[in-house]
């Protein structure tokens, strides 16, 4: 079922680019980067007319690559990709303070591990790739659980000094997570 196109006069053209925010409806280009069209939704090949609501502002290049295709879903509008923008950027916001909170405790509590070493072995302090271990601890294990392996290994065999103190602590927390999987 082919219509015949009519054509689309000035003043409906200039209120479909108002209607649309001077904005191509597909890839959000705007004047001067692009030139803007008109575009029939339904094709007029395909039987669409030149109502509003069958058109839409296209840049030059969207428009030819739509060709005479037929759209099963009209594009988004320009408010709609505004607020999902504006909700991606607020969850990002949220996502980022989340992270930041996470970083913050688990700093915390790789220090409240340090000083329970630290009592036994004040001239100490934890390596970075030694807190890096404490981390990855702590990804599996409770917070009090890290630290109260910290208690044990010192408690039990700090008079062996700090190496054999460490290796002890890993020990336990390794066989903690062990456990916690159900043996793996």
């Amino acid at each position: 079922m082919k219509t015949k196109r009519t054509p689309i006069g000035k003043t409906q053209r200039f209120e479909i680019f108002k209607r649309d925010a001077f904005t191509c409806q597909y890839c959000g280009a705007t004047p001067p980067a692009v030139v803007l069209e008109i575009d029939h939704v339904i094709p007029v090949s395909k039987g669409g007319g030149s109502e509003s609501h069958n058109l839409v502002t296209s840049c030059f290049e969207c428009n030819r690559g739509k060709r005479d295709r037929h759209l099963h879903i009209v594009p988004d509008s320009i408010a709609e990709r505004t607020e999902r923008a504006r909700e991606l950027e607020e969850q990002t916001r949220e996502y980022e303070k989340i992270i930041k909170a996470k970083k913050k405790r688990i700093t915390k509590a790789i220090k409240d591990v340090e000083t329970v070493f630290q009592e036994r072995f004040p001239e100490y302090s934890f390596t970075p790739s030694f807190k890096q271990s404490v981390r990855r601890f702590l990804d599996d294990m409770p917070p009090s659980a890290v630290k109260e392996a910290m208690e044990i290994a010192s408690c039990r065999i700090g008079h062996r000094g700090a190496d054999n103190v460490t290796k002890y602590f890993c020990g336990i927390c390794w066989k903690t997570i062990r456990d916690n999987r159900g043996g793996e």
